[in-house]
């Protein structure tokens, strides 16, 4: 082939080249406009909603699963809750995630814990629209991005409640005292953060087999907690008004209530380590009470109804005014129930499921209540 026909060759293919080239960078220039321009879109309904957008599960990993959202009063922003499989062998716990326009963030700290009890306590509470206190701990304030922490004085907590108005936070949690072992309850004020210990009880005596430590909120200004009396188990109720404890029950064990609900109930002790197989519940008025044959971990759904899990077995309880009471057993599964709520007459429980392939999953149930 001729030289001068060889370079007129090369030179049509580079003109060839070089405007595939352009064409390529220019549909290119035009994608990334068009997905910049949805983008901005996006982003601008995000932010001028009323509403969050509640993004898919970002976390790509076998080793979490999400189990709920959580919104803010104002539905602006919201917490995600995962179960999450710890790598030093640990049982699977929990970490929560920050939702904000739209997307999945991690806390300026992570926030995880280990505890199987997520349905013992409110995991996630908002005390304004902006602020939100998350497993008893952390408290996060969106108008500044503030994480802060009420420490725990030995960095174990057993359980805590919040007051209906969600003004107070007490917390039962290890003590430091050092001269001997055992639990104190503390009381927090939400607004500045600062607590006070308002009780202390040596550990030794206070265990009975599967039973939990227990404070429940009788109304805006007392609660009641577990501890113990010349070795007895007893229930006792703190006042905000007179800031004194006092004893409320002998020989009883995990008082429970719901904020607004007429009754609260307990558990009688048979002796130091055993519990008896029956619930005790009480009208807050008039003191009239019912004694129920059963036995398990109880939780009010509502001012009437409650559950008892005991193993596999689940029974739900609807109480009336007059004391008397029905009961529905609700069908035996394998799952650990991880989060229990109430929507209407349906009771939706969460189970983590343990998998062959993968560590585990989320499983759902729906189940219509008696009235």
């Amino acid at each position: 082939m001729p030289k001068d026909l060889r370079v007129l060759i090369l030179i049509i293919l580079s003109i060839l080249l070089i405007g595939c080239s352009n064409i390529q960078n220019n549909e290119g220039s035009n994608n990334a406009s068009e997905n910049q321009a949805e983008q901005a879109e996006r982003n601008l309904t995000t932010e001028n909603s009323n509403e969050i957008v509640a993004p898919e599960s970002e976390i790509v990993d076998s080793q979490y699963v999400k189990i709920n959202d959580y919104v803010s009063p104002d539905n602006t922003w919201g917490v995600r809750v995962y179960a999450k499989m710890f790598a030093n062998g640990l049982p699977p716990g929990f970490e929560f995630i920050l939702l904000n326009k739209g997307k999945e963030q991690r806390f300026s700290q992570p926030i995880q814990f280990s505890r199987e009890d997520l349905m013992l306590t409110e995991p996630v509470i908002w005390t304004t629209n902006n602020r939100v206190v998350i497993n008893g701990e952390w408290v996060f304030d969106k108008s500044n991005s503030r994480l802060s922490r009420m420490d725990p004085k030995l960095d174990w907590v057993y359980t805590y409640s919040f007051s209906p108005d969600k003004k107070y936070l007490a917390r039962c949690e290890k003590s430091d005292n050092n001269s001997q072992f055992g639990m104190e309850i503390r009381l927090f004020d939400l607004e500045d953060l600062s607590s006070k210990t308002l009780y202390f009880f040596p550990g030794a005596k206070v265990w009975t087999s599967g039973i939990s430590f227990s404070i429940a909120w009788t109304d805006n200004e007392s609660f009641v907690f577990d501890g113990n009396l010349d070795e007895q188990p007893t229930v006792f109720r703190y006042s905000l008004t007179s800031e004194k404890v006092e004893t409320f029950r002998l020989k009883a064990w995990s008082p429970k209530t719901f904020p607004d609900s007429n009754f609260v109930s307990f558990i009688p002790i048979a002796n130091y380590f055993r519990h008896a197989e029956e619930i005790i519940v009480q009208d807050k008025e008039s003191g009239a009470e019912i004694r129920i044959p059963a036995q398990g971990i109880l939780y009010w759904l509502d001012r009437n109804r409650f559950i008892l899990m005991y193993g596999s077995e689940i029974t739900a309880y609807s109480i009336k005014k007059d004391l008397t009471y029905s009961r529905k057993p609700i069908n035996e599964h394998s799952a650990t129930p991880v989060l229990i709520d109430v929507k209407d007459n349906y009771l939706q429980i969460k189970y983590l499921k343990f998998n062959d392939y993968y560590p585990f999953s989320i499983e759902e149930e729906t189940i219509k209540l008696d009235s």
